[in-house]
């Protein structure tokens, strides 16, 4: 069933994570599917939680995509597991991949170091021809850039803490907002990690460490993903934005 969401003007962000399934089980691979809207009015950042399911088949994503409205460049999926799957199903869906690097934060061409590394067409990086033509840019000056088309899927690595800082901050920060009626495996993944303060005795130095104590964290992991993509977007500020 279609959610409404937050009133215009939104941003809908999604994120996927892709699982191979438990064999000994019987499961063939899925996918969790998480959808937020988020909305900056006069009392700051809101965001509400519109869909979050368990998706036997591709088909299924897209539809629950489409059902929802969600623009596809506004969504990524993690390539961690099943990783040559989740490649191909990005590009012909035009949908952003994703996946965990060795980095807390990765440096960009303008000096700044942020959560993500820098983004790269998807296409180019696993041999494919792009889903878009390419369009010319003007960069001032006369010049012009061909450059991908903004609907272009792009790939990038993430801090795997740094996601969790981004959520942690957003949620303990702004509107951030879960109806009540989540299933039971959504509530159960936000309770499957722990933040706890760690002290560095040669300096006296306090730091974060977040400790997986259930199996399944999957959609605790979407909504860092999304947390990260808000970040991408340029709608968090403060504290969160520290050490960057």
């Amino acid at each position: 069933m279609k959610k409404e969401g937050l009133p215009s003007p939104k941003y809908r962000l999604f994120a996927l994570d892709r699982q191979q399934g438990d064999k000994s089980k019987n499961e063939f691979p899925y996918w969790w599917l998480c959808i937020r809207d988020f909305k900056i009015d006069e009392n700051g950042l809101r965001s509400l939680l519109v869909h979050e399911s368990k998706c036997e088949t591709d088909q299924q994503v897209i539809a629950a995509l489409d059902l929802h409205e969600c623009k596809r460049w506004q969504g990524c999926a993690d390539s961690g597991d099943d990783t040559t799957h989740v490649y191909l199903f990005c590009l012909q869906h035009g949908i952003n991949a994703i996946k965990g690097g060795r980095e807390e934060f990765y440096a960009h061409e303008d000096g700044t170091k942020r959560i993500f590394s820098p983004e790269q067409p998807l296409h180019k990086m696993i041999g494919r021809p792009s889903i878009y033509p390419y369009v010319e840019v003007n960069v001032g000056n006369g010049r012009t850039k061909t450059m991908p088309d903004p609907r272009e899927p792009l790939f990038w690595l993430y801090s795997k803490p740094q996601i969790r800082e981004r959520l942690h901050y957003l949620r303990n920060n702004t509107r951030y907002e879960t109806p009540e009626d989540v299933s039971e495996e959504y509530q159960s993944h936000q309770e499957a990690e722990t933040r706890v303060e760690s002290k560095n005795p040669s300096d006296n130095t306090t730091k974060y460490v977040w400790y997986q104590h259930k199996d399944r964290n999957d959609q605790f992991v979407n909504e860092c993903y999304i947390a990260m993509m808000v970040d991408q977007a340029g709608m968090i500020v403060g504290e969160s934005k520290k050490g960057k």
